[in-house]
Parts: C-alpha cells; structure tokens; sequence
C-alpha cells in the first residue's frame, strides 16, 4: 500500500514537472488556450460594462433631460416640430446626434469612436456649455447642465474612464486615452 501511494506521487510529480516544462517551452499558446483567454477577458469585460451600466443609472436622469431627445431613441418631439420647415430640421439634427452617440441602450453607448473618446468630448462638452447646444436649450429650459448635476456627471465619467483604462491596461488591450 505504502509502494502504491510513493508510486502515485512520484507520478504525479512528474507529469506536472512534464506539463510546466511543456507551458515553458511553448512561446505561444495554442487556439484552444488563446479562445479560453478570449472568452475570460470578454466575459471579464461585460461584466464590467454591467458594473459600469448600473452605476450608469445615477447619472441616466441628467441625460435624459439634457440629452436624450438627440441622442437616443426616446425623443419627445416639441410643440413646434409641426412648423412647416422646422421639422426636417429638428430630424436631420436628431438623426446627426445619434449617429455621433446613442443613449438608448445605456452602456457601452453606440458611437462611431473609442467609448474612452466618447467619455471624454461628452465631459468637455458639458463642461465647455456647448451641449446641449443653445438653439436646444432655448426652447428647453433647464436642460444645461451645471453646479451638481455637472459635479455627479463628472465623477461618474472619471470613474468609468479609471475603471476601462485599468481594464484595458491589464489586458494590453490598445486604447486612445484623451
């Protein structure tokens, strides 16, 4: 029984000397071990974005009454977007807005550019008062954002800008940082 079991570990030391040897020669790693990477950094990263779309909810209501009726799905068309003239301009707009960023469905938002970009021209936007843009606020009183509403869109904006740049950092994942 003794001999047995002094058998069993000496095996087992050995074909664990055998497969580090083995990992320690191979310079790249095989399909299957780079698909297992793949999958756990991109279950890692949605589980991120879930983190990071959760925490978007504190900031959701700023948006939705600054942003949302040009960047997002959830217009609420005005009382004078029946002038004749008027309202194949306010379409045009919209549809702009929303090719450049989309709201809709939370984070990570829909754009055409880097979500690090993105986070960055919205918080230079905002801070600069050039969105939403005057003609918008004109008619729309109240949809500036300033004081504390600004100081909560802002460190949400640090916070998820920390939380993807040590993501993409750990991973080596490139990324344009403003």
């Amino acid at each position: 029984m003794f001999l047995h079991k002094k058998t069993l570990v000496m095996t087992t030391l050995i074909m664990s000397l055998f497969v580090m040897v083995q990992v320690g020669n191979s310079s790249k790693p095989t399909g299957e071990v780079k698909a297992i990477i793949v999958d756990s950094v991109q279950i890692e990263q949605d589980l991120l974005f879930a983190q990071i779309n959760k925490s978007f909810e504190s900031v959701k209501p700023i948006l939705e009454n600054s942003c949302y009726d040009c960047h997002s799905a959830m217009t609420k068309e005005p009382w004078y977007f029946n002038l004749p003239g008027i309202n194949g301009l306010i379409i045009a707009h919209i549809e702009d807005g929303r090719r450049h960023l989309d709201f809709t469905d939370g984070f990570p938002f829909k754009s055409k550019e880097p979500i690090l970009e993105i986070l960055h021209e919205l918080k230079e936007e905002v801070e600069e008062g050039e969105m939403p843009i005057l003609g918008y606020r004109i008619f729309h009183w109240g949809s500036l954002i300033e004081g504390e509403q600004q100081d909560v869109l802002f460190e949400w904006i640090s916070e998820t800008e920390t939380a993807l740049t040590q993501f993409y950092k750990k991973h080596n994942i490139p990324y344009k940082s403003e």
